[in-house]
């Protein structure tokens, strides 16, 4: 008897558990949140951190873009560059159409990022809101930069050649029309001035003896 009500209650109680679970909505009927996807890459001239956000529309007819923000409040260290989220292709987006975002952080940001879109369906015109997000590691860097050594400007001296010229010899013009040297090497003015002393002395002896001739005669 007391196996038989056992059994009765463990009945029983399996009953309410699947009333309640059939009473609780079914995750298909009540619709799948479609989710946004986010990777992450380094950009390679600045060093930031740049995620890409994909969505692809999961809903029943095309929609149109509206408004997209990223959310950087859950990050520990670093921050969003721009809060401000894209889509393209923007308008008529067809089901099963892959749309594409970004949003840029600083290369030091580590922490969670989230995005919030807003489509707007294009027969319905009831709004959809999709959801996303990502984790940073803040393992992006700056770009290393080359530095260039710095040019020694090398002064090279040059020194002027003295080269040593012979003594000019110069000339003057006597009356005649004639040079004369006036090099210290030319004997020449002292023949000519010998040559006046002895044709002197010879016109001194002559007019001496001319003179005794005279004396002579008046005696």
């Amino acid at each position: 008897m007391r196996s038989l009500a056992n059994v009765r209650t463990m009945l029983i109680a399996g009953g309410a558990v699947l009333a309640m679970a059939a009473s609780l909505p079914h995750p298909a009927a009540a619709g799948a949140v479609p989710m946004v996807l986010g990777t992450v890459d380094c950009e390679p001239t600045t060093g930031e951190q740049l995620i890409t956000w994909n969505w692809t529309n999961s809903a029943s007819e095309a929609v149109n873009f509206d408004s997209g923000v990223a959310d950087g409040s859950a990050l520990t260290a670093g921050s969003l560059v721009s809060d401000v989220v894209g889509m393209q292709p923007d308008t008529g987006l067809v089901v099963q159409g892959l749309a594409q975002g970004e949003t840029i952080a600083s290369a030091d940001a580590v922490g969670t990022v989230s995005v919030t879109l807003m489509w707007v369906r294009t027969t319905a015109l009831t709004t959809l809101q999709v959801v996303g997000s990502v984790l940073l590691f803040g393992d992006c860097a700056l770009p290393e930069t080359t530095v260039l050594p710095e040019t020694t400007a090398v002064t090279t001296t040059v020194t002027p050649t003295v080269v040593a010229t012979a003594p000019r010899t110069t000339s003057a013009v006597g009356s005649g029309g004639g040079r004369i040297p006036r090099t210290g090497s030319d004997h020449t003015l002292l023949s000519l001035g010998a040559g006046f002393i002895v044709v002197g002395v010879a016109l001194l002896v002559v007019r001496r003896r001319d003179r005794m001739a005279d004396t002579s005669q008046l005696h």
